[in-house]
């Protein structure tokens, strides 16, 4: 599979596996993938809640290990800004 833009390993995308070349639609940052850890798992993350400075908890519901964790998004920061009509 090829895309036009490269594709960011921590970010959903849904991409066509039927043309040689897809473009990319990245589903927002709504639910992420955590790197894998030493024993070679990873963890589904899923948006907690907004904190400040544009940071957002993330939790894992089966990775106990690192249950939850912390992530700066600007892109995700712009778009609740946005949808709640906040001035920007």
């Amino acid at each position: 599979m090829h895309t036009r833009v490269p594709l960011e390993s921590e970010h959903l995308a849904f991409v066509s596996r039927d043309l040689p070349t897809s473009q990319v639609l990245e589903i927002v940052s709504l639910v992420r993938l955590g790197l894998p850890d030493s024993s070679g798992r990873n963890a589904c993350y899923f948006l907690e809640s907004r904190l400040k400075d544009g940071y957002f908890s993330y939790v894992s519901y089966h990775f106990a290990d690192n249950s939850r964790i912390q992530v700066k998004d600007h892109e995700l920061e712009a778009l609740v800004g946005e949808l709640s009509g906040e001035p920007s």
